[in-house]
């Protein structure tokens, strides 16, 4: 089994932290307001799905879309296991995620 990328190492820490399980069964991705201005959709379902903050860019399967606006912008779409498939910052990405509060 390959490892898994740093950015969606702290995804799924972020998740854990949030409590979200099963994104699987939701009608559609699992998006969340990060800090710093960054969204990002988490699409884990096996067809392609449109995240509701870019419905014009739609989340490959089990792939997670970071875009923030105030970076004109700026887009990173990741993999679990490939890595960046599109430009962006991924430390940018990695400290939002960190930097994320979680309020219960």
């Amino acid at each position: 089994m390959e490892a898994i990328t740093n950015v969606f190492a702290e995804v799924a820490e972020l998740a854990n932290r949030l409590g979200v399980t099963n994104i699987k069964d939701l009608p559609g991705c699992w998006e969340y307001d990060l800090a710093n201005g960054w969204k990002v959709a988490v699409n884990g379902h096996d067809t392609p799905m449109a995240a509701t903050f870019s419905a014009s860019i739609k989340v490959p399967p089990m792939h997670a879309l970071f875009i923030n606006p105030a970076y004109f912008g700026a887009i990173l779409l990741a993999s679990p296991v490939d890595g960046l498939q599109v430009g962006g910052t991924e430390a940018d990405v990695i400290a939002a995620l960190r930097q994320t509060a979680v309020t219960p």
